[in-house]
């Protein structure tokens, strides 16, 4: 019975999944909300699976789930949007409190232009790594709520960290070797 069932949805799977991650994508405009929303809907359908009836209008129910799930996502992403226009308006003015109440010796002006420096290779990043980093690294969050917020898996803002850093040391690593030219010195 629980083969049948798992068959069953692994050719609801292959049967739908391009034509409903197509669907998704032309709400929320980008392939990677969409594979996630499309993963989630086949997901719930597994939770599921006693109290669906995989024969009979399992196809309007996908549509529907997936068509759900997208507009969520979106109002959301409204709402987290706003969000982190409001934590990044706070972090810059900190940042330039900070910069502007340490300023006059040499070594805090550079701290300023590192700070600086730090911080426009921190918006060069793509939107979505850049709000992964900003939660997680200058806001201490854990990747569960970053998650939650971004409405995405884990592993996605696993995934934008990582990507997000890998960046950073790229755009970045003169830093490191003029910290070590004026160590050694």
């Amino acid at each position: 019975m629980e083969n049948d069932i798992h068959q069953r949805i692994k050719e609801l799977f292959l049967a739908n999944h391009s034509r409903l991650t197509f669907h998704a994508r032309s709400i929320l405009g980008n392939d990677e909300d969409a594979d996630d929303v499309v993963g989630d809907v086949f997901f719930e359908l597994w939770n599921k699976r006693e109290t669906v009836n995989l024969d009979h209008g399992v196809n309007t129910y996908l549509y529907r789930a997936v068509t759900n799930k997208a507009l969520n996502m979106l109002r959301r992403r409204q709402i987290s949007g706003q969000y982190f226009e409001a934590i990044n308006e706070i972090t810059e003015l900190r940042m330039e409190f900070v910069a502007e109440e340490n300023s006059g010796s040499d070594s805090d002006i550079e701290r300023a232009e590192l700070a600086r420096d730090i911080k426009a290779a921190i918006e060069s990043l793509p939107d979505k790594c850049r709000q992964a980093f900003i939660l997680s690294y200058l806001h201490g969050m854990k990747n569960a709520d970053i998650a939650e917020i971004m409405q995405v898996s884990v592993r996605t803002v696993d995934a934008h960290i990582y990507r997000g850093l890998r960046m950073l040391r790229e755009r970045l690593k003169y830093l490191l070797s003029l910290l070590l030219f004026f160590n050694l010195y």
